[in-house]
């Protein structure tokens, strides 16, 4: 009896060092997924990735559309653990593939939805928002599903905020396609040296301090107009300071994702 019961514990200690074991595996998979910040000449871009657990729902993405202008991605699953990184998986192949065949950024937040429809549950979504950097006319195509709204700004604006990009756009996966098709607005920006366009998922604006209160949208807001004028990565850095001075913690609930470009 005694050596059954070593037995069995030694079995549950293997499938947990083995699970272990995939888990880092599927992190670092994951890790290697995500690219490096691309070089595009006259901008800026940095980036910021910070999973609250091994395998992470964000996400972001940089690939050269058909016509040469930059896709830009940042997502985030609704979840934790191994489900969200297949899912989070599962977006980013999708709108790599379509962000590669079709300039359209509507065209390509609608067949990435109704591939992720027909692949999800019903109970896991994906919030997501698709840009697309024209370089050389400086302009930028947006489109958002159910994305955090990003900001645009420019110091030179002198006392006024920081812009949100308000255009509408369910989660993708919601909808099978019409109402989908129905809600998601495009907006054109075209861009003057020295703009910031500045996106983030929302583990960052909803990370709370020991009152329980979330950071949130507007003290971010305030964070990148007071620092606006810095490069990208120090704007980013002081972001998440700030983040910590305000939670006390340097570990989060949720994962935080930092995207920005600056026109040069």
């Amino acid at each position: 009896m005694p050596d059954d019961r070593l037995r069995r514990l030694a079995s549950e200690l293997r499938e947990r060092e083995e699970t272990t074991r995939s888990i880092h595996l599927a992190s670092a998979r994951q890790q290697m997924m995500l690219p490096a910040e691309p070089s595009v000449d006259g901008y800026d871009i940095k980036v910021s990735y910070k999973p609250a657990s091994t395998v992470s729902g964000d996400f972001y993405d940089f690939f050269k559309t058909k016509k040469g202008n930059v896709g830009i991605v940042i997502g985030d699953v609704t979840g934790h653990g191994v489900e969200a990184g297949i899912v989070m998986g599962m977006a980013k192949t999708a709108i790599n593939i379509y962000g590669r065949q079709m300039e359209s950024p509507t065209d390509v937040m609608k067949a990435v939805n109704a591939d992720m429809h027909r692949m999800l549950d019903g109970k896991t979504f994906v919030s997501l928002a698709y840009a697309v950097l024209d370089p050389v006319a400086r302009t930028l195509r947006f489109v958002r599903a159910g994305q955090d709204r990003p900001f645009h700004y420019n110091p030179a604006w002198g006392d006024e905020a920081p812009r949100e990009l308000r255009s509408n756009g369910l989660a993708l996966g919601v909808d099978k396609g019409p109402k989908f098709a129905e809600i998601l607005q495009e907006i054109s920006v075209q861009l003057s040296p020295g703009d910031l366009f500045y996106q983030y998922t929302d583990g960052l604006t909803e990370a709370t301090n020991q009152n329980r209160e979330q950071y949130g949208e507007e003290r971010l807001k305030k964070t990148v107009q007071r620092y606006g004028r810095v490069q990208l990565r120090d704007l980013i850095n002081i972001i998440e300071e700030s983040l910590r001075d305000f939670t006390r913690r340097t570990d989060y609930d949720d994962d935080i994702t930092q995207v920005a470009l600056k026109v040069l």
